[in-house]
């Protein structure tokens, strides 16, 4: 389990618990105040129970004292784990301006490339020996339109 601040927006629906507003009324009867932040947490998975629990939980915790918790899956995948929090952190750093871009990879492409090139090799045809792969920044603007972030 990996918990961090940031500043997206959103509960994943995986919870099944929609984020606190300013003004509603939390499941202990109190209102909450307007949002402070959001606490971003990725689990392991939200399919057990135990994890689940420890998402709703932090739900319920966070919004009395006016924070709101963006909770994901890593889908048994660590690697993947690890890249939610660094969009956590990333993606709310650009649209505060703290980080001018975020370099964004293919990994699809990436795939599709090679094996069109091994392909080539193996039909005998002459395979570069270089092959780019385009690539794209996420930058401010995108961070302003991207809904994680709202």
């Amino acid at each position: 389990m990996i918990a961090g601040m940031a500043g997206c927006g959103r509960i994943d629906e995986g919870t099944g618990i929609p984020p606190p507003q300013a003004g509603s009324t939390a499941a202990a009867g109190k209102t909450v105040p307007r949002s402070k932040g959001v606490i971003g947490l990725s689990v392991l998975t939200l399919i057990n129970p135990f994890f689940k629990v420890i998402a709703d939980t932090m739900v319920a915790e966070a919004a009395p004292h006016g924070y709101e918790v963006f909770a994901v899956s890593g889908d048994f995948d660590v690697d993947k784990q690890a890249n939610q929090v660094k969009d956590f952190i990333v993606k709310q750093a650009i649209k505060e301006g703290k980080i001018y871009a975020d370099p964004i990879q293919f990994p699809g492409e990436i795939g599709r490339k090679t094996v069109q090139a091994i392909l080539q090799h193996f039909a005998g045809e002459e395979v570069p020996a270089q092959i780019l792969i385009p690539t794209q920044l996420y930058r401010r603007a995108d961070a302003e339109k991207d809904p994680e972030l709202k």
